[in-house]
């Protein structure tokens, strides 16, 4: 989900709901609506990004 900021307030709605305080933010989600991991910030590269992200949703859609 891209978050984009309100031209007249210029705030986050969702980075305020989910109280983000790096960017980028990656949170998951299971199916029940519970958030499974949470984690801000990078470092490394893409394909070690995307092997991590791909990891957590396989495990969040598992339980």
């Amino acid at each position: 989900m891209m978050d984009l900021r309100d031209p007249s307030t210029k705030e986050s709605a969702v980075a305020q709901a989910y109280k983000v305080d790096g960017i980028p933010t990656k949170i998951i989600i299971d199916p029940q609506g519970r958030i499974r991991f949470e984690t801000s910030g990078f470092s490394g590269d893409e394909a070690t990004a995307v092997k991590e992200l791909s990891a957590m949703i396989e495990f969040a859609r598992k339980s």
